[in-house]
């Protein structure tokens, strides 16, 4: 649960480091929450990371990073 304009992070960790740079697939979703309207759809990466289309890419060295994601602060209820 996150207040609604504040950012949401998790933390990714990985089994060991990645020896060199490598590549996962990646999709924000599930739960109730809407997409544009109720999160942005751009999140950040630490540690280096980066998202391209809907591939992560994770350079190597990384054992563990953060995807954080901006919350849209608007005037609907939300259930909890």
């Amino acid at each position: 649960n996150v207040v609604e304009g504040n950012s949401l992070s998790y933390t990714v960790t990985l089994t060991g480091s990645t020896t060199i740079a490598s590549t996962y697939a990646y999709s924000l979703g599930g739960g109730s929450a809407t997409a544009t309207s109720d999160y942005n759809t751009t999140p950040t990466f630490s540690n280096g990371v980066s998202l391209v289309g809907s591939n992560l890419i994770v350079p190597a060295g990384v054992s563990s990073f953060t995807v954080t994601v901006a919350t849209i602060d608007d005037t609907i209820v939300d259930s909890a």
